[in-house]
């Protein structure tokens, strides 16, 4: 089923992507909420981030009302029809197919590099960052509802958003970490010959 070959350049290709995405976010994405911003030093003095997807540890109702209080309606009408649907869409599309084609590459078992595992486990690996798209999704749809319905969001949905953006971070780390084991295996194994 997933014995197809994948050629560095494919990995090259979606890699770019995702960084160009991801500089996006944050060379004009973050710097124009932060402009638009009604209360900057809210977020500069406690050192809080501008979107909720950089809270790692989550937030709570009390904290999503101070943080929409704070970006005022400019910024919050930004999120809400420029951030979530096109820049915080384009680079998960972008992480995710760059992760599935990275994990492909480097569990090829045509490849002299590759980590030798059988098709169960190139399929289980590949959840990783499936599930790092599928949180950033939900974690975007709620924030967005939050958005939507400011002053009024309830805090079921702030507890689930907060909930997705820590699977989201969880998902990351996980992510972050298999990479760099796919690598190990494939330097030790193209060290060995």
């Amino acid at each position: 089923m997933l014995d197809f070959e994948i050629r560095f350049v494919h990995v090259a290709v979606a890699f770019l992507t995702a960084l160009v995405s991801q500089l996006a976010l944050k060379r004009w994405a973050i710097p124009r909420i932060a402009e638009l911003a009604d209360n900057r030093t809210y977020f500069i003095d406690r050192n809080i981030p501008w979107l909720f997807d950089g809270c790692k540890r989550g937030y709570s109702a009390r904290d999503v009302q101070m943080h929409l209080d704070a970006l005022g309606p400019k910024a919050r009408e930004y999120y809400a029809r420029w951030y979530i649907p096109v820049y915080d869409l384009i680079f998960p599309v972008a992480l995710l197919v760059f992760g599935t084609l990275f994990c492909l590459w480097m569990t090829q078992l045509r490849a002299g590099f590759a980590a030798s595992v059988g098709a169960e486990w190139r399929l289980t690996i590949l959840m990783i960052p499936l599930a790092l798209f599928v949180f950033d999704m939900l974690e975007n749809l709620s924030v967005l509802i939050i958005l939507k319905t400011y002053p009024r969001q309830g805090m079921a949905l702030v507890a689930a958003a907060s909930a997705f953006t820590q699977a989201k971070w969880v998902s990351a780390y996980l992510a972050g970490l298999l990479a760099v084991l796919l690598l190990v295996i494939g330097a030790v194994r193209w060290w060995q010959g």
